[in-house]
């Protein structure tokens, strides 16, 4: 996200976060054994982030953008057991111990401090309706917990997707939310904080039974991500050549189950080693993930994207109507939007724009049945052929697998 806007977003939260602070300070003073519970709710978060500060660092690698923090046992637990005068410094000290000992200096500081308004005002909404539905602290009405914790969530989520829609050039309602298991994991770290928040109002050393639950689902948690990562490709995002090739299998026999056509597009970056020689490798990974980028953007959302190696990407695309028109008009659809990019890369004298990039794309289509990897890799061997005949035509242009083109002599040989 460009810093410009997500210190305006911050500027926004914390000038809330100060009226909600300024109310707060008019409340009454907290009782001695409340000042108590603050410090065992402080004491226990700054333990487990120092437990798991490898595991951290390690899933802030990993989870971008969303990343749900396992602070949020304790910030809700806070919300819950706490007056909101000692609510909102205990909050923000957890967060900036998280990040200081976590996310220095992978996170920028104005990161963090966006990440701690939102968490203060995500504690603010949840301790403002419980109070409202259970004034007792820590509340002993189920309903006004789980309601908390709807409020929490949802003001949290809601804040964090907002900065992420807007700062996506085209905003995706699935990106910016994120996915289901995001969700059931901050769903899981805030009711361990419910957990925690009751057992604080037994007996403040109870807490110490939720650490083992939170070390168990934080060691587990880094999972998801590595298996993820293990799908990915690292320069662009997108699939690796082999988990493309499994998912695209599988959207094909969907397709054809569904009785429709599927399409294969290979696409090159013409003349890539003259970008890598003329700019530098580092250059070059910032043209192939602007290329991911176009393919995102110019893509359905049931297409298949994987970066084949080198400078070659790959599209699968389910449910064709079995026309060779209509497959053509998506590459070219992406060919012209690249040819019409101009990409700016950061280097260490200062932005350098590189282009214009052009594409050279083969393409094949299919109606008959495929159901095992032979004929899969027949229609992949099609579309790259058909790509080496766009190459040998001077480039910039696509050609697909058995399709007659005036503009050319040479024909692209069908699918056998």
């Amino acid at each position: 996200m460009p810093s410009h806007l997500l210190v305006s977003i911050f500027v926004v939260e914390a000038a809330m976060a100060a009226i909600a602070v300024i109310v707060v300070l008019r409340a009454t003073i907290p009782t001695p054994h409340e000042y108590i519970e603050a410090a065992t709710i402080a004491g226990l978060a700054l333990f487990t982030t120092e437990l798991g500060k490898q595991i951290e660092r390690r899933r802030l690698r990993l989870t971008v953008p969303h990343h749900i923090e396992f602070s949020g046992v304790w910030t809700f637990c806070a919300a819950l057991a706490l007056p909101l005068v000692l609510t909102i410094p205990v909050v923000a000290l957890i967060q900036f111990h998280l990040w200081w000992r976590t996310g220095r200096p992978r996170v920028a500081y104005y990161r963090s401090a966006f990440t701690m308004t939102t968490v203060l005002l995500a504690c603010v909404a949840a301790a403002t309706v419980q109070e409202a539905l259970s004034p007792e602290l820590p509340p002993s009405n189920v309903l006004s917990i789980a309601v908390a914790l709807l409020v929490y969530t949802t003001v949290n989520t809601g804040l964090v997707s907002g900065a992420i829609a807007m700062s996506s050039p085209q905003p995706s309602l699935a990106v910016a939310l994120g996915s289901w298991e995001d969700h059931l994991m901050e769903l899981s770290t805030l009711s361990l904080g419910a957990m925690a928040a009751t057992a604080l109002n037994i007996h403040p050393a109870l807490c110490l039974l939720v650490l083992v639950p939170m070390v168990v689902l934080h060691r587990s948690a880094p999972l998801r991500q590595l298996r993820a990562a293990a799908e990915t490709d690292s320069k662009t995002g997108l699939l690796n050549a082999a988990t493309w090739a499994t998912r695209a299998m599988l959207a094909l026999k969907n397709s054809q189950t569904a009785g429709h056509a599927a399409g294969m597009l290979v696409i090159d970056v013409d003349y890539f080693k003259r970008i890598n020689d003329t700019y530098g490798h580092l250059v070059g990974d910032q043209v192939l993930q602007a290329m991911a980028d176009a393919l995102r953007l110019q893509t359905r959302d049931g297409d298949v994207i994987g970066r084949f190696g080198g400078e070659e990407f790959v599209v699968l695309l389910p449910n064709l109507h079995g026309e060779a028109e209509e497959l053509r008009a998506a590459a070219e659809r992406i060919r012209e939007f690249v040819a019409h990019r101009q990409i700016t890369v950061n280097t260490a004298d200062g932005p350098l724009t590189v282009g214009p990039l052009t594409v050279s794309i083969g393409g094949s289509i299919t109606t008959a049945i495929i159901d095992d990897q032979a004929g899969f890799d027949t229609l992949l061997r099609a579309a790259d052929d058909a790509l080496y005949v766009a190459k040998a035509n001077g480039r910039n242009q696509v050609r697909i697998a058995g399709e007659t083109d005036d503009r050319s002599n040479v024909s692209v040989p069908a699918i056998t």
